[in-house]
């Protein structure tokens, strides 16, 4: 079941190791996700934690999906723009792997199911 969230991600890498290469990335990734609205679902191979699937505003959706790329392990358009913009654009691309969320940064609403088309 596909739930729409609020996001509450700012301490969301709070405790990763600041040595990281990746770490100003991730940060700024959980300030710009913060308090968006996003759709999640229950992951079925982690308990009690949600797979992302996306933020309701398409501009920012794009624009964090070309961060989540920036990574420098699982990145594959960093600092490509132009070649993330094509796949995008031409709805190709397709994030390699699964970003999960714990439930302590997702706040849900009342109108939190929403039923996927059959």
């Amino acid at each position: 079941m596909i739930r729409e969230v609020k996001l509450n991600t700012l301490d969301m890498f709070k405790n990763e190791d600041t040595r990281d290469c990746d770490y100003d990335l991730l940060q700024k990734i959980a300030e710009f996700m913060n308090g968006e609205t996003a759709l999640v679902i229950e992951s079925a191979a982690n308990d009690g934690q949600y797979v992302f699937l996306g933020l309701t505003d398409a501009e920012k959706n794009k624009e964090l999906f070309y961060m989540f790329e920036q990574d420098s392990i699982v990145g594959l358009y960093i600092n490509d723009r132009e070649e993330f913009d094509k796949a995008w654009d031409s709805e190709e691309y397709e994030h390699d792997g699964c970003f999960y969320l714990e439930p302590q940064y997702l706040i849900f609403g009342e109108s939190e199911v929403i039923n996927p088309p059959s």
